[in-house]
């Protein structure tokens, strides 16, 4: 049987693929949705090594999700009001996939955090 942690760590990984892709796919050419989606990809791991310093405190965990959702969607709002493209429906997907793992990163920490009251 599989441990959370596997699964923590892979849709952590996968966030941080897509959310890298994302401005690769796109050359870099507008910068607030590039510099939103690094930040949303460099926040999850950040998140771990606070939880990990100071593991009784689940409000870190908290913030940091709700940092890399905030990151995501204004990376996604600003790839939504490029010119239409290849790259960037390309770059849509990718961020839209890094979506989908933060949330589901969301649900495999919040959720356990809220069960024991913090």
């Amino acid at each position: 049987m599989e441990s959370p942690l596997t699964h923590v760590f892979a849709s952590a990984g996968v966030l941080s693929a897509a959310a890298v892709c994302a401005p690769i796919i796109n050359r870099f050419r507008n910068v607030p949705a590039a510099s939103g989606a690094l930040v949303a990809a460099i926040l999850p791991w950040l998140t771990f090594a606070v939880l990990y310093r100071w593991p009784t405190s689940g409000v870190p965990g908290l913030i940091g999700l709700v940092l890399i959702a905030s990151a995501l969607l204004f990376s996604l709002f600003f790839y939504s009001v490029e010119e239409p493209s290849a790259t960037r429906a390309s770059a849509l997907a990718a961020i839209t996939l890094a979506i989908f793992a933060g949330i589901y990163l969301g649900a495999l920490i919040a959720v356990p955090l809220m069960m024991i009251g913090i």
